[in-house]
């Protein structure tokens, strides 16, 4: 890592949405942490009376996504807007872990936000309604079936295939395919 930047790890919507300035954007692999649909969203997906489901970075495997270099003379900006964005509700804690470019390379240290397994939107067993919540939940920033859509998009730009999640999304618009009509 050049002392001239900083890195962020993106993981879910960051990967698709990322509105800041950055020098580059890589393939990276995050080693002990694993991708989960672990969080109520009951801001920017859902609400607290219809919560959606949104990725944290829990403990244990590799997670696959990207990484954004960022200039130091934007990092200034962009970590408190960043910060401002993902820490809403206190449901992540940023951290820096070491980031592998999948591309090859050196590693590099990385800010990301893991999922706070203390607060309550945590979501330590996926509830019974978790396909309801992912098709019909919509929050600020709109609903919780595009947040998941353009996710599970994003990762297959970048050759990543994660059956589980494109089994849960296909459950979810399977099962509410009425309710989803636009």
């Amino acid at each position: 890592m050049s002392p001239s930047s900083s890195w962020v790890f993106a993981y879910g919507s960051l990967m698709w949405s990322w509105p800041w300035p950055h020098v580059r954007k890589v393939s990276a692999r995050l080693i002990g942490y694993h991708r989960a649909p672990c969080l109520s969203s009951v801001v920017y997906r859902g609400t607290a009376e219809r919560p959606g489901v949104g990725f944290g970075l829990l403990p244990g495997g590799e997670c696959l996504g990207v990484a954004f270099e960022v200039a130091a003379n934007d990092w200034t900006d962009v970590l408190p807007a960043l910060d401002a964005r993902e820490l809403v509700t206190g449901v992540y804690q940023r951290t820096q872990l070491q980031l592998l470019p999948t591309g090859g390379g050196d590693p590099v240290d990385a800010w990301t936000y893991l999922a706070d397994v203390t607060h309550p939107q945590y979501l330590a067993e996926p509830p019974a309604d978790l396909a309801s919540r992912i098709a019909l939940a919509s929050g600020t920033a709109g609903s919780c079936r595009d947040y998941w859509r353009d996710t599970l998009a994003a990762l297959s730009e970048l050759g990543i295939d994660e059956p589980w999640l494109r089994h849960l999304w296909g459950e979810a618009m399977a099962t509410h395919a009425s309710e989803c009509a636009i």
